[in-house]
């Protein structure tokens, strides 16, 4: 009776002036609160859940973290996990990050591997910007990615990470794994009709075009990005309003011009010519290898 304990907890009387009869500690407000935010979490009221969580806060200052560290991760769990269902993703992964990362030794490494899981799903699911980017960059070097692939939730999360944090395109066809794996409140449409992982998606493959386009025909990027046309300028207007890329909209020729000529198409072109250079003189490396082993043959 999740509803009605979060309603009965959350009548009580409590006072933090140590005369009254209704005082009680820091770390026993900060229980109470976090309780009532778990129960109307598991009740579905993430928005009162969130209340709470807000109350609890205001406790932990004056909680000793040493002496109640348990209580201090059910707290952070249960932040991060009320900005989850808010759909705050980006909050919500740099919270789960946190704590995938906790030193504590009384949380088990499949639960911390767990938390990594769920810090990679809001990562992936949040608004494009450069605060994401870099969540994306330290999650994809963690040495623990590729154990969520025995993990039937997070079975594809390392792929898609990979992909993202590499700046690669990505085919829609590749997140039907991923969307399975979503929880009800991340699979919700938003006001314009797209899910919350297909308009992820379409931010995250129009910043990959930004690093390598110059311009591009409007056209030609709702097949990229597998839209329509229509859809593409609103995208790419939102992105550019909102700075996450740095363009132009000719509407008279139907192109978008990138202000950074391609963005990182010179890195993209430097590392290329490295890596052919590289293959290179690995196959003159082993062609005078071979050729040794022939003359010592004879």
């Amino acid at each position: 009776e999740y509803e009605l304990a979060a309603a009965a907890l959350s009548s009580l009387r409590v006072d933090d002036a140590p005369s009254s009869p209704y005082y009680q500690s820091p770390a026993e407000r900060l229980e109470v609160n976090v309780t009532v935010a778990e129960c109307y979490l598991e009740s579905d009221a993430p928005i009162d859940a969130e209340v709470f969580v807000g109350k609890a806060g205001a406790a932990v200052a004056d909680v000793d973290g040493k002496e109640h560290a348990a209580l201090m991760l059910r707290y952070r769990s249960t932040h991060a996990r009320v900005l989850d269902a808010n759909r705050k993703f980006l909050q919500a992964a740099i919270k789960y990050q946190d704590l995938a990362n906790t030193t504590n030794k009384s949380v088990l490494e499949g639960d911390l591997l767990i938390l990594l899981g769920k810090a990679v799903t809001c990562t992936i699911l949040a608004p494009a910007s450069s605060q994401r980017s870099l969540l994306l960059s330290r999650l994809s070097s963690d040495p623990r990615l590729p154990s969520l692939d025995g993990l039937d939730t997070f079975e594809s999360h390392g792929a898609v990470v990979g992909k993202m944090a590499r700046g690669e395109l990505i085919a829609s066809g590749r997140m039907a794994a991923f969307g399975e794996s979503l929880l009800p409140h991340q699979k919700v449409k938003n006001a314009d009709g797209m899910t919350i992982v297909e308009r992820a998606v379409l931010e995250h493959n129009m910043c990959a075009v930004a690093r390598i386009y110059a311009s591009i025909r409007f056209s030609d990027l709702a097949h990229l990005l597998e839209t329509t046309e229509s859809k593409a300028q609103v995208i790419a207007a939102k992105m550019i309003t909102t700075k996450v890329i740095s363009a132009s909209v000719d509407q008279v020729k139907g192109v978008l011009r990138f202000a950074e000529a391609g963005g990182g198409l010179g890195e993209l072109r430097a590392d290329w010519e490295a890596g052919v250079r590289g293959f290179c003189e690995g196959l003159n490396e082993a062609a005078d290898g071979a050729r040794a082993a022939m003359e010592a043959g004879k």
